[in-house]
């Protein structure tokens, strides 16, 4: 079974109609991609405002993760120092428990 193709005839109506119902270049509310490029429209201050505290943002995160990386390292040397100190002492109280006499 073959399939027909659509009549084209209301396709080519409804184009020309919409030709004719499109407004003139001038009063259409979009901007020529040539004036665009030429003269760029000046940032509007809210974009400069948003731009600014964004970046101002991304430096506190960095700022953040720089310190937690400090911190880290810092409480990572904390962390050996006291495990070094728990066994400096596991020694000394065994050598003191081998010294005393047993009191049973």
């Amino acid at each position: 079974v073959k399939s027909r193709p659509l009549p084209m005839a209301n396709n080519n109506r409804n184009k020309s109609k919409s030709r004719a119902d499109d407004p003139d270049p001038v009063d259409s509310p979009l901007t020529s991609l040539a004036s665009t490029s030429l003269n760029p429209p000046p940032e509007d201050d809210t974009i400069v405002q948003i731009n600014r505290h964004f970046t101002d943002y991304n430096l506190r995160l960095r700022s953040l993760l720089r310190s937690n990386t400090d911190n880290t390292q810092q409480i990572t040397d904390l962390s050996n120092r006291f495990t070094g100190f728990e066994v400096k002492m596991d020694n000394f109280f065994s050598r003191l428990d081998s010294a005393l006499p047993d009191p049973t």
